[in-house]
């Protein structure tokens, strides 16, 4: 049976920091392809293009092109002019009738299943873009394959205890000492016996930055986490200043090939753009360092989200 070449990590966001000594680290992956978009809007520059290789791979699965773009009804609501994000990037590539929109007010099972029922035969013609897991689990389940970014890629991505844990250092980055801890006491054991220092807590499932907060050891404040979720406990990993700013890499990778990458800063350890982080151009010295590294990391990715039992 011949591999659809949609059953990939074709839309990657991969943010990597570095150590003062200058060895890299990899923090995370991102996979829902409104992170790229929001990423070029406050770069405010060309270095960013990752949606142009996106639409080069599009054409070569499809053709003419024709994009579902599935979004909650709460977001579409809110949108000021246009739902569709992504046409605004083609210009006179895309226009409106290339994109069929669908809105679906929740994603509980009776929801999906009863659009599911509607939509079935017309969402094999074309590409689907869309953040929901449950509506990329549904649709791997009835095999259609034709999803940016897959069910499998999209469920070991957003488990940053899961991708911490199954990617290993390697020639190209590290990986944090990584645990996954369900009450406090967890994360005191972890300390005392993998005698950590400084360390950074994260929600498993957790985005954009929210929730994730740094401690030190001598000075912990778990009480203050919301322990009705599970933390992933990782060591600290010291990271190089600029202008006294603390920075990381978002690389971007499209089909398996770099496309980009710019550097985050931020007076905060939480170096994120959409909690006033700022992204500016980054050294080209940096960049081809970061090429070799998100690549290496996408190509992992494929191979674990899709490794056999």
């Amino acid at each position: 049976m011949k591999h659809h070449p949609l059953q990939q990590y074709a839309f990657a966001a991969i943010d990597l920091t570095v150590t003062p000594q200058g060895d890299w680290y990899f923090i995370e992956a991102n996979s829902w392809p409104g992170v790229l978009r929001e990423t070029m809007e406050v770069a405010q520059t060309k270095l960013c293009r990752p949606l142009e290789q996106l639409f080069a791979l599009m054409e070569t699965v499809v053709s003419p092109v024709k994009i579902h773009y599935i979004e909650s009804s709460k977001h579409l609501n809110n949108a000021i002019k246009n739902p569709i994000f992504i046409q605004n990037y083609y210009l006179n590539k895309l226009g409106k009738e290339h994109f069929v929109t669908h809105e679906i007010a929740d994603t509980e099972p009776e929801t999906l299943d009863t659009w599911f029922t509607k939509h079935k035969e017309h969402i094999r013609d074309g590409i689907i873009l869309t953040r929901f897991i449950k509506v990329k689990e549904l649709l791997h389940k009835h095999n259609i394959l034709n999803v940016i970014n897959p069910a499998p890629v999209s469920l070991l991505t957003i488990n940053k205890f899961r991708i911490s844990t199954e990617l290993e250092s390697n020639e190209y980055f590290s990986v944090p000492k990584t645990f996954l801890c369900t009450k406090p006491e967890e994360v005191e054991r972890h300390i005392t016996l993998h005698n950590l220092n400084k360390i950074v807590l994260k929600p498993r499932y957790g985005q954009k930055g929210v929730g994730v907060t740094f401690m030190h050891a001598n000075d912990l404040k778990l009480d203050t986490l919301d322990w009705q979720l599970e933390w992933v406990l990782q060591e600290q990993v010291e990271t190089a200043m600029k202008n006294g700013k603390y920075w990381d890499i978002r690389a971007n990778v499209i089909n398996g090939t770099f496309t980009d990458s710019l550097l985050r800063t931020s007076d905060s350890r939480v170096v994120s753009i959409t909690q006033g982080g700022e992204a500016l151009p980054i050294p080209p010295n940096i960049q081809a360092v970061a090429k070799t590294a998100s690549e290496a990391c996408v190509r992992m990715i494929n191979t674990l989200a899709y490794k056999k039992p």
